[in-house]
């Protein structure tokens, strides 16, 4: 396993361009892109209601009751997500290198599965889905770096399902499993799992399932890009039969007119 720290500047302009990148992708419009967004939160609901999994609009309703709370977790949907992500990669590029290209590579496939299913479907979020009584609460709030001000106004706003924001939370539990065996840095991790998880669906930029896809996309995008193991050496055969494979090798350099 390469033990080297690829060089910042590298990896600096290779984050910048799979950022372009997915963004562009995750944009991309392939004919009405709000009118097949709404007919499939419209098929993502029904499910939902089928399985008695549709908590959307009850949570929702809860967390526009405390005003404080909803500027709190407006605040933890526009930046938690970012700021442990980034986090992870820099703790592992600095203590743990042997499994800073995993940790990379799982990210970047994970983004760019992501960004694909947001331009092949696209799924409004409950918070603009005309059937569901949802207040959108982060535009409410005003946070900035967010749709509720002028810096997040070119976000891709029919990018629901998966829940990046939840895939990118689990994603940096299992990487601090492998890579640490802080039990506090993995119960924070997992403490902000179950957070996220509750903060993405109350604020209305998710459905329940969207979570059931990140957890998903996670589970494809670890386990896949995992560095191969260091190769053995083959044993020599014992016995006659090491015996005649090491006159059947000098027999054939012998014989090679090289």
């Amino acid at each position: 396993m390469d033990t080297r720290r690829p060089p910042v500047w590298w990896e600096l302009g290779v984050g910048l361009v799979a950022f372009i990148a997915c963004v562009s992708l995750s944009r991309a419009s392939f004919g009405d892109k709000r009118a097949a967004a709404v007919a499939n939160a419209r098929d993502v609901v029904r499910l939902e209601a089928a399985l008695d999994f549709d908590v959307e609009a009850s949570m929702n309703r809860w967390l526009i009751e405390h005003d404080w709370l909803a500027t709190v977790t407006a605040y933890h949907y526009a930046a938690m997500y970012a700021v442990t992500s980034i986090a992870v990669l820099v703790f592992l590029y600095l203590r743990r290198p042997t499994l800073y290209r995993w940790g990379r590579r799982s990210c970047l496939v994970l983004n760019v599965v992501a960004a694909a299913s947001f331009a092949v479907f696209p799924v409004a979020p409950p918070r603009l889905n005309p059937d569901l009584p949802v207040v959108d609460t982060v535009a409410r709030q005003r946070i900035w770096g967010t749709w509720g001000s002028p810096v997040g106004d070119s976000v891709n706003h029919y990018a629901a399902l998966p829940s990046l924001h939840f895939a990118l939370v689990v994603w940096v539990l299992v990487m601090l499993m492998i890579a640490t065996r802080s039990a506090v840095l993995i119960t924070l991790a997992a403490a902000d799992v179950v957070l996220t998880a509750l903060v993405v669906v109350a604020t209305g930029n998710h459905y329940a399932l969207d979570l059931v896809a990140a957890t998903v996309l996670v589970a494809i995008s670890v386990p896949p890009t995992r560095p191969a193991p260091p190769s053995r050496p083959r044993r020599r055969p014992g016995g006659w039969l090491g015996r005649l494979t090491d006159a059947l090798r000098a027999r054939a350099i012998l014989l090679d007119p090289r």
